[in-house]
């Protein structure tokens, strides 16, 4: 069992004893799911890239069809004697609802029976039972979430499996985000006593400053700090999903619509650069940088990146054109440079929602975060700063909920490859603030009336003499739990190094095989393999790790930050006895000396590519994995 430090002793980033088991597992819906016929390939595959668990649904639904039928265990059986020919240890989740027994909170008796059956069956084979899975939503808990219902259902679980299997341990069923407060009410309502490892999935952004670094390892701390002071035991914490989907489809739209801008503002060609807001104290940046977008536009433009501090000098004449990350949120501090910027001449994308919608301030640390007043229509005045009005449901009676976008007419061959799958508007844009010279160009509008303006090009040609493009349909990339794929293994590769280290005694992600029938659906896309498993940069991130950090090795006390917060540094002992270093920029890269003793055996990067070991290096977000014998590194 690991032992943790106290919440204010965190930030001094000492490592935590490692445990001996391997901490490497991922889930896989391998029973009905997706991955069901591929089952043998995704099991070789899992091996050979050094993962020793798996997680995968046990349906109660799949196993019986009634609640006076027999339960049928031979899919269950054949499943799990493949896992186990491949030597890996199976976490089962116990769920979930029938239409017999929902809620499940409801019907403790049928499910315990069900429990007791399934246990019964299979003690010895199995020994870890998840109890559920996100409980705090109510997608999946079919009722309200009430961790006291929950607290409840997990005792009666508990109870009836420790009956049959002392041995067992019982997992708390993994919680979706960091909530806190339901985590917290179930142990005030007496649910500590009733699972023995925690369980939460925690899905975020990259982490890509300190002080997201931080709060995640902060979110971590206080999982185990509530679970000492209800219980007054240290239980073993788990990650059992966590992970960035790769949809290919995301920002597509937004590149459709900036193509289609430059068409019409520049039928000559762009004059110039195309500046992309590309900037690591800016979060909504993350994954947004010029590389991606000269991949998605199909007009052929020049891309480079600038930060937010680079605005103050953006001269329209070099740079006619300015992308901002496709996202909601927008960097109201920088708000007068931008205005500027589009007064003189430039023309300003920012697209992939409502517009000037999330107010974003820079923190203490310098990292760009959502102030409180979050969205509001305090936010209105801002959008009309720019000349930019919109109404919605919620601004005004009689609009539309959800309005289905078409191509405004004329715009059916700028715009022929736009994909309309599964998308829907949220407001419209009006001319209502523009002056004499300026005008509203329709791209996308409603298609019940087509004088309702969803994405449109906002052109100044009055005292203002640039150009806005906007839209209100969702098309974000590298917010939240979505990156371009080249950044899934560094945001990977970094969360697990991290949390192992510091904590966290098996991180399983979300998920081995990407389903990829739809372009656009995130859920299709958080494979750490492609549907037909060839690698996404996921799979080679882990597969890295595991070669770096093979399983029982041990952490070396050492500080995490240095170059103020803008390198991590994290060493530990490897069974074989060679020490290893993994060594990155969370946000811009750095070049510094580097001083080395002992032998380097070995250098590679967080995909696996070699790495040349000198005395001046450069270090971005990949992790550079450094292994040697009698190695230290300064």
């Amino acid at each position: 069992m690991r032992w943790f430090l106290p919440f204010f002793l965190l930030f001094v980033f000492i490592p935590f004893a490692a445990a001996q088991e391997s901490p490497y597992g991922v889930y896989a819906d391998i029973l009905r799911g997706f991955e069901k016929p591929f089952v043998p390939r995704n099991l070789e595959l899992m091996r050979s890239a050094g993962i020793a668990w798996i997680r995968w649904d046990w349906y109660w639904g799949t196993v019986q069809s009634g609640p006076e039928a027999p339960i049928d265990y031979d899919l269950i059986e054949s499943t799990l004697d493949q896992v186990e020919r491949n030597g890996l240890k199976s976490l089962i989740i116990l769920g979930y609802s029938v239409p017999w027994a929902t809620p499940v909170c409801e019907h403790h008796d049928e499910w315990c029976e069900y429990v007791k059956s399934v246990v019964s069956r299979f003690h010895g084979r199995v020994k870890y039972w998840e109890i559920w899975n996100e409980t705090n939503i109510e997608s999946f808990w079919r009722s309200t979430p009430d961790p006291k219902a929950y607290a409840a259902f997990l005792k009666c679980t508990y109870e009836t499996i420790k009956a049959i299997d002392p041995d067992a341990q019982v997992v708390y069923g993994g919680l979706a985000g960091v909530p806190f407060d339901y985590y917290e009410g179930s142990l005030k309502a007496g649910a500590g006593e009733f699972f023995d490892v925690i369980n939460i999935h925690p899905y975020r952004s990259g982490l890509v400053s300190a002080s997201l670094i931080r709060q995640f390892l902060g979110d971590l701390q206080r999982f185990q700090d509530l679970t000492v002071k209800y219980t007054g035991k240290k239980k073993p914490l788990w990650i059992t999903e966590m992970g960035w989907a790769t949809p290919p489809s995301a920002g597509d739209r937004s590149a459709a619509l900036i193509d289609a801008a430059l068409a019409s503002l520049f039928p000559e060609g762009v004059p110039g650069k195309v500046a992309v807001l590309f900037d690591p104290l800016y979060p909504p940046s993350n994954c947004t940088g010029p590389e991606v977008w000269q991949g998605r536009l199909k007009t052929p433009v020049q891309c480079e990146p600038v930060l937010i501090a680079d605005l103050k000098t953006l001269d329209p004449a070099k740079n006619p054109v300015l992308i901002l990350p496709p996202s909601e949120s927008f960097p109201t501090e920088a708000q007068d440079e931008i205005r500027e910027y589009v007064k003189n001449g430039g023309t300003l994308c920012a697209l992939g929602g409502i517009p000037f919608y999330y107010r974003m301030a820079p923190a203490e640390d310098g990292i760009w975060i959502r102030t409180e007043s979050g969205k509001s229509l305090n936010n209105l005045p801002l959008a009309h700063s720019f000349r930019v009005h919109w109404g919605a449901w919620w601004t005004e009676d009689g609009l539309p909920k959800h309005p289905k976008p078409v191509l405004a007419p004329g715009k059916e061959e700028a715009l022929k490859n736009y994909a309309f799958e599964n998308i829907h508007g949220q407001a419209f844009f009006t001319d209502q603030l523009l002056k004499d010279g300026d005008s509203l160009e329709p791209f996308l509008v409603w298609a019940e009336d087509p004088t309702k303006i969803i994405a449109g090009l906002y052109r100044f040609r009055s005292d203002w003499k640039g150009n806005i493009l906007l839209n209100t349909v969702p098309d974000s990339i590298g917010n939240g739990n979505r990156t371009a794929e080249p950044f899934q293994g560094i945001y990977l590769s970094q969360a697990m190094l991290l949390a192992i280290t510091y904590g966290v005694e098996v991180f399983f992600p979300y998920e081995f095989q990407s389903v990829e029938q739809s372009d656009s659906d995130p859920e299709h896309h958080f494979g750490l393999t492609h549907a037909d498993l060839t690698p996404k940069t996921g799979f080679l991130a882990y597969k890295a790790l595991v070669k770096a950090r093979p399983a029982g090795s041990e952490p070396i006390p050492g500080e995490l930050f240095s170059e103020n917060g803008n390198l991590c540094t994290l060493s530990w002992k490897r069974p074989d006895g060679q020490t290893a270093y993994a060594i990155w920029s969370p946000g811009t890269k750095i070049t510094k000396n580097v001083e080395i003793s002992g032998e380097v055996t070995d250098a590679f990067d967080c995909h696996g590519e070699p790495v040349k070991v000198e005395k001046t290096m450069t270090f971005g977000q990949k992790i550079t994995y450094v292994i040697g014998k009698g190695l230290k590194i300064q």
